[in-house]
């Protein structure tokens, strides 16, 4: 086999490898490159963090007015989405009178964004009246939304003048089972917060305090929470009758119950101003000396509904009135263990 000798040119050799100085200089250039980018990065990071220092610090000093209005209304604060560049959650859980009050905001992360803060609560009653008021656009109109007899009146007045001391352009919506107090901005006052909370619960137990005047009747007591909501519970004879508000047609109708006696058949009468019937009441079911009850219910609905028999007001019911009802459900109703059949 015949050994072929490759040459090689040394002059091309020598122009084609890279010197060793040529490398460095190469990368010098390299690392110098690198330092920029990282410097360019670096300072991007740094204003970035700088930025968002800043605006958690608004998010921040927000917070702690709303931990103190926690303290001050021995409230839960509920905070979510503390994270940078997003909106912060701020929930306040409150129980005022027996009310279950939220308090919200969504705090931007810059001071001057758009927002809003809203406070609501459910009517302790299951129902309550439908209301838009829109604050510093007329005098005493929560007054008037809210009055609707003499009795109401001077609770209407005291939230009338709460409401004008409060130092916000409020907004207020009554959807009949929910109240809603809305404003704009976010609320940095742990004051103001306060004052809105106390406002939105005496609203919404609005209606309570007619049912606490009932309680004074004779054996009875008061029941700020039950499976029917407030309510009154009278004793007599060893039944227990109980005055208590339930919704109608989105209105609230003032209810008198006791558990019925076997026997006695379902019917519904509509009692006059005089406490009348018609049409006639169940054969037997008064006795002659329950007939002054009756008359002194008047203006009512009585009947069997379910298991139990009902007395019941479109309007809340006098002291007199409720005493009358609660006589006569007492002498119909079934005791604890009562085994008497209606004859």
């Amino acid at each position: 086999m015949d050994r072929r000798l490759r040459r090689v040119d040394p002059i091309a050799h020598l122009v084609s490898t890279p010197h060793p100085r040529q490398n460095m200089e190469v990368g010098l250039e390299l690392l110098v490159i690198g330092a920029a980018v990282t410097f360019l990065l670096g300072g991007v990071g740094v204003a970035a963090v700088g930025a968002s220092r800043r605006q958690n610090r608004f998010q921040d000093q927000v917070e702690s007015h709303w931990v103190r209005a926690a303290e001050q209304l021995g409230g839960h604060l509920e905070v979510r989405a503390r994270k940078t560049l997003e909106p912060r959650s701020l929930r306040l859980w409150i129980t005022l009178d027996e009310v279950d009050v939220v308090a919200a905001v969504a705090v931007p992360v810059a001071a001057g964004g758009q927002a809003h803060t809203t406070v609501r609560a459910r009517y302790l009653l299951g129902v309550g009246p439908s209301f838009n008021i829109v604050s510093r656009t007329g005098s005493g109109a929560l007054e008037r939304a809210l009055t609707t007899s003499e009795r109401g009146r001077r609770f209407t007045s005291n939230l009338q003048q709460t409401f004008d001391r409060i130092p916000r352009a409020l907004t207020l919506r009554s959807h009949r089972e929910e109240l809603v107090v809305a404003w704009d901005g976010v609320e940095t006052s742990a004051d103001v917060l306060e004052q809105v909370c106390v406002l939105v619960s005496a609203i919404a137990s609005y209606g309570t305090d007619h049912l606490r005047g009932l309680s004074t009747l004779e054996d009875a007591t008061y029941e700020a929470r039950s499976e029917d909501g407030p309510r009154v519970r009278a004793r007599r004879g060893g039944v227990d009758v109980y005055i208590s508000v339930r919704a109608e047609d989105y209105a609230p109708v003032y209810v008198a119950s006791v558990s019925a006696r076997p026997g006695i058949p379902e019917f519904e009468v509509q009692l006059s101003e005089l406490g009348e019937a018609s049409p006639q009441l169940p054969v037997g079911l008064i006795e002659p000396s329950l007939e002054p009850a009756l008359v002194a219910i008047a203006e009512a609905r009585f009947g069997r509904r379910g298991d139990n028999l009902e007395v019941s007001w479109t309007e809340p019911p006098s002291l007199d009135q409720a005493k009358a009802a609660v006589r006569l459900l007492g002498e119909l109703g079934a005791s604890a263990g009562s085994q008497g059949a209606f004859r």
